[in-house]
């Protein structure tokens, strides 16, 4: 898929999503904020593609369609469908290599240290320990196969990104706790 087509399905995501729980109640605002998150980085991703700057616009894309479907996972935010993984590849010139590359192993770092940041915050008898943990499972997947895809760096930059998405929703959600490097999220 090129970058043009995951912003279009992000955006298309985006459409009619809204927050799952009773208005003005602090899931609401959750939900909203998760919504908030997903569009800034869908414009964010296309103001970077109108500006021929394709490989933020990739990292873009991915990171706000991990963001929500992490909501919708979580019953916060209520979409059509979920948006799914953007693998996105064949959109950087060669000439924007060494920044796709830089970015995608820098991608790779930095969430595999915001995972090594966290600790699950509710408690084992929790219903909400099971759910945090599966949210650490999906970043974690994402970062095994971001680094597994790192010959495509596109689609290498499209799992980081996607499963930081994941991780910073479960983190904005409260589902960890960050315990160092908190500047790897956005609270």
């Amino acid at each position: 898929m090129r970058i043009a087509d995951g912003l279009a399905a992000l955006s298309t995501g985006l459409e009619g999503a809204v927050p799952s729980a009773p208005e003005r109640t602090p899931l609401w605002l959750l939900g909203g904020e998760v919504i908030e998150m997903a569009r800034s980085y869908d414009g964010d991703g296309t103001s970077f593609l109108l500006h021929r700057d394709p490989v933020n616009a990739l990292a873009s894309a991915a990171y706000g369609a991990g963001w929500l479907d992490a909501g919708g996972a979580l019953g916060l935010v209520r979409v059509r469908a979920p948006v799914g993984l953007l693998l996105m590849a064949g959109s950087v010139s060669d000439d924007q290599h060494g920044r796709l590359e830089e970015k995608a192993g820098r991608y790779i770092r930095m969430l595999a240290g915001a995972l090594g940041s966290i600790e699950v915050a509710p408690d084992t008898g929790s219903s909400l320990h099971p759910v945090a943990r599966r949210i650490e499972a999906v970043a974690t997947l994402f970062c095994r196969e971001a680094v597994l895809r790192r010959g495509s760096l596109e689609e290498s930059l499209s799992c980081s990104s996607y499963g930081y998405g994941w991780l910073d929703c479960g983190a904005r959600a409260g589902l960890f706790r960050v315990v160092a490097a908190r500047h790897l999220f956005t609270l």
